[in-house]
């Protein structure tokens, strides 16, 4: 877990508190939104405000750098109230890397109806602390057998 200091304080005190990731940043200071926030909201640090028409990319600058701790990355989301009106991360997907070290940025695409604005000091995204491992691939012949064995899209009746 992640724990960002506050007047003398750790936000949530149930974090482990070995667990500590540097983090610089330009403009506002990334925050949990409370001790029982999974996610770290972050800013938009554009110097102007993006106005985005449906089919409309751009990069939202947050000017926050981290060191994230090892064994860990950190998975970008869309805030919310921003996904319900259409925008959303342009690859799909966010991902930082534990030892990437420049500033985190936003790819956006806008698929909603009439102009969005997007406010500088916005929060527009999330980014969750989560611990990975990265397995030893071992080459084999056959793969375990399983009851749902290669069955993919629609095997559980859903579609």
């Amino acid at each position: 877990m992640v724990s960002i200091i506050k007047k003398g304080k750790r936000m949530n005190e149930n974090q482990d508190e070995r667990c500590v990731m540097p983090i610089r940043f330009d403009g506002q200071c990334p925050v949990y939104a409370n001790a029982f926030a999974a996610g770290l909201d972050l800013h938009v640090a554009n110097p102007e405000a993006l106005v985005f028409e449906t089919g409309d990319h751009a990069t939202v600058h947050t000017g926050v750098r981290v060191a994230l701790p090892r064994g860990h990355f950190g998975l970008i989301a869309i805030r919310s109230g921003l996904g319900m009106k259409g925008l959303v991360l342009s690859n799909g997907v966010g991902i930082i890397d534990e030892d990437y070290r420049g500033e985190i940025r936003i790819p956006l695409y806008y698929h909603g109806s009439g102009a969005l604005r997007v406010e500088p000091g916005e929060r527009v995204a999330q980014m969750v602390v989560i611990p990975y491992v990265q397995p030893v691939l071992q080459p084999c012949d056959a793969l375990d057998e399983t009851e749902r064995g290669s069955e993919g899209f629609g095997s559980s009746g859903r579609f």
